[in-house]
């Protein structure tokens, strides 16, 4: 994973969110997999960031912070997307957005997040959405309405409905969507800056 996050313009991970402590390889009360984004930083220890919301569940009992371990060096300089496609990944904002990354990392990445449980039924059409408009080319603020339209014509098709929504963000800033996929009107908010 440290590779794809670091070198790839497009990285799409879809599997367990594990509530906020990051990706997860392998079952979810294993250790070998998780790539560690919320705990074990040194961000962390000082309570400059936020643990996950279901501690007690998901524990990390070893391991370093993945993203702190991460260089300058290690990031290939170009425009990237990451697309976090498992439930809550919103709860990854805090650390995508601190010092845990390289500030030249922050500035060029657009990073799309979950803000609900997701469906296994859906995260293969959505990713491959994902990635079929950005090869598109077009309005980059139209994508999480679009992959919210994507996700629920593929549970319809599956005979499931829920109210799964893409939550995309650039630093400090994200993009609610209203929860209709024939509409793609978006409401801006503006969230306070951890840099100083």
């Amino acid at each position: 994973m440290i590779n794809g996050i670091c070198k790839s313009e497009i990285f799409i991970y879809q599997g367990h969110g594990r509530r906020g402590l990051g990706p997860d390889f392998d079952d979810i009360n294993e250790m070998d997999g998780n790539f560690v984004i919320g705990d074990n930083s040194k961000l962390h220890k000082d309570n400059k960031l936020k643990l996950p919301g279901d501690k007690s569940y998901t524990i990390v009992k070893v391991g370093e912070n993945d993203l702190e371990k991460l260089k300058d060096t290690s990031f290939a300089n170009h425009p990237r997307f990451w697309f976090f496609n498992a439930c809550n990944t919103k709860y990854y904002q805090d650390e995508l957005e601190s010092e845990l990354l390289p500030n030249k990392v922050i500035s060029n990445t657009d990073i799309l997040l979950t803000k609900s449980l997701i469906s296994l039924f859906s995260t293969a059409a959505t990713s491959i959405k994902f990635i079929d408009l950005l090869l598109e080319g077009k309005n980059y603020d139209k994508i999480p309405a679009r992959l919210f339209e994507s996700q629920q014509t593929t549970l319809y098709r599956s005979g499931i409905y829920n109210t799964n929504v893409i939550l995309s963000f650039k630093p400090c800033m994200y993009w609610n969507y209203v929860e209709n996929p024939n509409t793609e009107v978006e409401e801006k908010k503006k969230l306070p800056s951890k840099r100083g």
